[in-house]
């Protein structure tokens, strides 16, 4: 069979070409077809893209021949191609399409389009704020005469397809096969998150694989390519790149890029492959492609060693929610055009010290006003403009989502004219962006309203234009087919209700619903009755020959036309019903079906001319859509100050990076944890003292205090507000991370290798403009070893002038001459009070001067007395036999946080509890209701009380604080 024959081999064709997760479907008739051969024994579907495919997509396969199964589903349905095709694209398939050229049965057919997981434009997501697709471009380079040492070129590229947004990179450095030779690879990828990679290297398929795990590369598909394809090899060409480049962008920005290209030739190679794949893909995607960046290292702080995840700077997969990473807690931005510039920002910290203090300034300025609260509300109704205009391009942006746009013009517009006469705002945007905001408005506002008939664009949301929105006057021959149409609609209308008041008049009834308008695609318009009263309209009419009707046409007005009775006939329909016929009644219905059609195709041609002008706005669309971004920055700003309570850093200048913070606090922990009030602490390293090492027992707080040192200079190189009370800083160039419970032993690799790796970046690359962050710079061998390496490279760092801070238990090395003679190292710990007459351990987290005990791993184990499960099983049984305690589902909260669950009393224990009491009074709440760093209604500033030990403590006037301890919570007396 000739068909099939065509099928399997254009199926093969593109699966060599794009990989074996690929699929064909084909137009066969009224149906998109997807065919497999099956086992000749068993008969049954071996082909796993097949069986995967019927499990995901949910489509039963049905017989074609003996040896060939299908499956399949409508094409004349438009929204179901839509449907499947998100369910292949979501499971990592590349799907072909194959249209029919006619609809006969020996048609031939053409390829329509080719949709994967990165270049496949979702119309409807909200879930998503971009759809990257990305080319990593690797070749190692091995030891010669020239080369001495031997490198590895990384070039990377990316392309987001819902705005239209690309960059590009590119690294050297030393090969080793190791995760932090991939560093900025990683971060490249975590930032973007591609759902579609392609690999072109000289690698090994095993070290390809390495790279993978290294990076964390979570993609749906990914392409493998050797370094010695014709295509690959093909783009090492510069005429090729030049021939690509002035495709698709103005000769001064293809002349641009192309001499980046001496300077960035492997990330130069790996973006035109990109733009090459997404064309082949869909042409549509890189029309009008925006002027890609070249990522600039040195205007970004350097994040190396997995900072990003290992300070939770980014989601590390197992958690979800607001709570998840700082990225995502700390981006309230309300539009997605907001949302994804502060996630890129959040991400690539500024090294610019001026603009960074304009940052902080505007947030100042903006917190004196209230702009940024009004700003929050009206940013709510905007839509994703940049994601709009990236379907304008796309020719997939329907009259509804236009009419969104329009209607949030008026937005944009109430946005700006109450900022417009605001000096500091207006100087803030002036850079930012360079046409008025206002006139913009109105210039879309009068093409929009010259052209459409707005009401009805709102209701329009797909392409087949059964409505007309083109106003009267843009083409008049479109207005000749309404007018048409309107008429022959109101002249069917009359003729109905004249044919339903005979049969009322004959069945002598008050009803008037006798006679109906039918319409299906198959039979057109038509005026449909029962059988039995088709007899009684006959009677009716049996003396009559015609009658003048009334109509009213388009304009209102009333018309009169003549209705020829006497030739009316009766034709069989479906059921027990019958059409009314006669040669008017035809000519009418004839000229509805007829004029709809032209009128359909004029509106398409007359929508398309609209938005081939629309295309020409590009600087007027650039420009609405940094001022909405800029504007949800902004108040994305001041929002999270407010709300957490957070300081403007102050910057400094200065050749050597140094911090001095005060009330430094863990943005995510402090909301994190309801029980116990965040123990804030002050820390100054890199003025007097360069170096710390932090001492202290398993979960008092360590690892925590060192990643919200990290956490609060990224914020406050971003521009961010800061969760402390004083920030003052010189801004660092690279932050490094060697954190535990990050290690790389997935990958194949021991702890004390990944150590080793980071610890020779962090040697290698670290200065006096550097902040190190961790635990021992070794822990994964013997200890004589890793004591040898921690002094070894401390002095190492020491002589570099870095800032750092390192957890460690390693507690003889105080005493070593090496660390004595360090003068700017400071030696910590973090307070823990061992009670020895209740046995219990108080956490009490401040930082405290000198190691502290060394026995505190000791007392930890003595004080953990009966294991944790059996404990929780014994308050349980204890809730559940005990009558005072009520159940967890009976406990009401409390109306100051519906987190503070109120039970039994937290004094007495004993009592049900009916008050609930502030730890700390409210009376020393600030006006935004923080009591020194926290919330007066912080679950652990509430206190569940009986009536009597309320009174017992409001008569004692005392303040007190809940404290962590081995033996669990404790509320200890503070001072006033």
């Amino acid at each position: 069979m000739a068909l099939l024959k065509q099928y399997f081999k254009l199926r093969d064709e593109y699966r060599e070409k794009l990989g074996e997760n690929t699929l064909l479907l084909m137009e066969v008739g009224s149906f998109y077809e997807i065919y497999t051969k099956v086992d000749k024994n068993t008969k049954e579907i071996t082909e796993p893209q097949i069986i995967h495919l019927r499990k995901y997509a949910e489509l039963a396969p049905g017989k074609k021949t003996e040896e060939v199964l299908m499956l399949g589903f409508s094409s004349k349905i438009p929204f179901l191609l839509e449907k499947y095709l998100e369910k292949i694209i979501n499971s990592g398939y590349s799907a072909v399409i194959y249209d029919q050229d006619a609809p006969t049965s020996n048609t031939t057919r053409s390829l329509k389009a080719i949709y994967s997981p990165g270049t496949y434009f979702y119309e409807n997501s909200s879930d998503d704020v971009s759809n990257h697709v990305a080319c990593i471009w690797i070749e190692s380079h091995k030891k010669t005469k020239i080369n001495k040492s031997g490198n590895i070129v990384i070039g990377m590229s990316i392309i987001d397809n819902y705005t239209g947004k690309s960059s590009f990179y590119q690294i050297i450095s030393e090969h080793l096969h190791n995760p932090t030779t991939y560093d900025e690879l990683e971060r490249f990828i975590s930032s973007y998150n591609p759902k579609e990679c392609i690999f072109i290297s000289n690698f090994s398929q095993k070290e390809i694989n390495d790279v993978i795990q290294f990076i964390k590369l979570q993609s749906k598909k990914t392409h493998v390519l050797d370094i010695n394809e014709s295509k690959v090899k093909k783009v090492e060409s510069q005429t090729y790149q030049r021939e690509i480049l002035d495709k698709f962008f103005p000769f001064n920005i293809s002349e641009s890029l192309f001499k980046n290209s001496l300077e960035f030739t492997y990330g130069i190679q790996s973006y035109v492959y990109l733009l090459n794949f997404v064309y082949e893909h869909n042409p549509c995607l890189v029309n009008k492609i925006c002027e890609p960046t070249v990522e600039n290292k040195s205007e970004r702080m350097l994040l190396a060693n997995h900072s990003l995840e290992q300070l939770n700077i980014l989601p590390d997969k197992n958690y979800t929610g607001k709570l998840s990473s700082i990225s995502e807690f700390l981006n309230n931005c309300i539009t997605p055009m907001g949302v994804r510039s502060f996630k890129y920002n959040i991400l690539n910290p500024m090294t610019n010290r001026e603009k960074i203090q304009e940052k902080y300034d505007i947030t100042e300025y903006l917190l004196t006003t209230d702009y940024w609260e009004t700003w929050r509300n009206e940013l709510k109704s905007i839509k994703d403009i940049e994601k709009l205009n990236r379907q304008l391009y796309l020719k997939k942006i329907t009259p509804q989502n236009l009419f969104y746009f329009y209607d949030n013009l008026s937005n944009i517009q109430s946005l700006y004219s109450k900022l417009s006469t605001d000096s500091i705002i207006n100087h803030y945007l002036n850079n930012k962006i360079t046409m008025n905001i206002q006139d913009i408005c109105k210039k879309f506002k009068q093409v929009f309203e010259d052209t459409f008939i707005l009401e009805e664009c709102k209701n329009i949301n797909s392409f087949d234009f059964d409505t007309n929105f083109i106003k009267e006057g843009i083409n008049k021959e479109l207005d000749k087919y309404v007018e048409l149409n309107q008429d022959s609609k109101s002249k069917i209308e009359s003729m109905r209700v004249y044919l339903d008041d005979l049969i009322a008049k004959g069945e002598k009834s008050k009803k008037n619903d006798f006679v109906k308008i039918h319409s299906t695609d198959k039979n057109g318009y038509n005026l449909q009755c029962t059988s039995r009263r088709s007899k009684i309209l006959a009677e009716q009419i049996k003396d009559k020959i015609s009658e003048e009707l009334t109509f009213i046409n388009e304009n209102g007005n009333a018309k009169k036309f003549m209705f020829f009775i006497k030739t009316i006939n009766y034709e069989t329909a479906t059921g027990s019903n019958v059409n009314i016929v006669n040669e008017d009644i035809k000519k009418i219905c004839s000229d509805i079906i007829s004029s709809r059609s032209k009128m359909k195709d004029l509106i398409s041609i007359e929508y398309m001319k609209f938005i081939k002008k629309l295309e020409e706005y590009e600087k007027e669309f650039y420009n609405l859509i940094q001022f909405v971004s800029h504007i949800d920055l902004l108040q994305n700003m001041c929002y999270i100050a407010i709300k957490h309570n957070y300081c403007k850093p102050e910057i400094k200048e200065g050749d050597k990076s140094y911090v001095n913070v005060k009330e430094l606090r863990h943005p995510l922990i402090e909301k994190l944890n309801v029980e116990e009030t965040y123990t804030p602490n002050d820390l100054s390293l890199g003025l007097e003292k360069d170096m710390m090492l932090l001492y202290g027992t398993n979960a008092v707080g360590k690892t925590s205090f060192i990643r919200s040192l990290g956490i609060s200079i990224i914020m406050a190189q971003a521009g961010l507000y800061v969760p402390c009370s004083e920030l003052i800083y010189v801004p660092y160039k690279s932050i490094f991370t060697r954190i535990l419970g990050n290690d790389n032993l997935f990958k194949g690799l021991s702890t004390f290798a990944v150590e080793m790796s980071e610890l020779r970046i962090i040697l290698n690359t670290a200065d006096k403009n550097s902040l190190i962050l961790g635990d021992e710079l070794c822990s994964g061998t013997e200890q004589d070893s890793a004591i040898s390496i921690f002094v070894s490279g401390l002095e190492m760092l020491y002589n570099k002038n870095v800032t750092a801070i390192f957890a460690t238990h390693i507690h003889e090395i105080v005493n070593y001459e090496e660390i004595e003679n360090m003068e700017t190292i400071l030696i910590k710990h973090m307070e823990v009070e061992y009670d020895e007459m209740n046995d219990k351990l108080i956490y009490n987290r401040k930082l405290k001067d000198g190691p502290g005990s060394c026995m505190y791993g000791l007392e930890v184990c003595k004080s953990l007395h009966l294991p944790d499960n059996f404990l929780k099983k014994a308050f349980d049984l204890r809730r559940k036999y005990k009558k005072e305690e009520r159940s967890v589902l009976e406990q009401k909260t409390s109306h100051f946080n519906s987190k503070k669950i109120m039970g039994n009393c937290e004094l007495c224990k004993k009592n049900l509890g009916t008050e609930v009491h502030h730890l700390q009074h409210q009376e020393n709440a600030d006006e935004n209701n923080i009591i020194g760093t926290f919330h007066k209604n912080h679950p652990a500033n509430l206190l569940t009380l009986c009536e009597e030990c309320h009174n017992k403590i409001h008569k004692s006037g005392k303040q007190h604080r809940k404290i962590k301890t081995s033996i669990g919570m404790e509320i200890i007396e503070v001072a006033k």
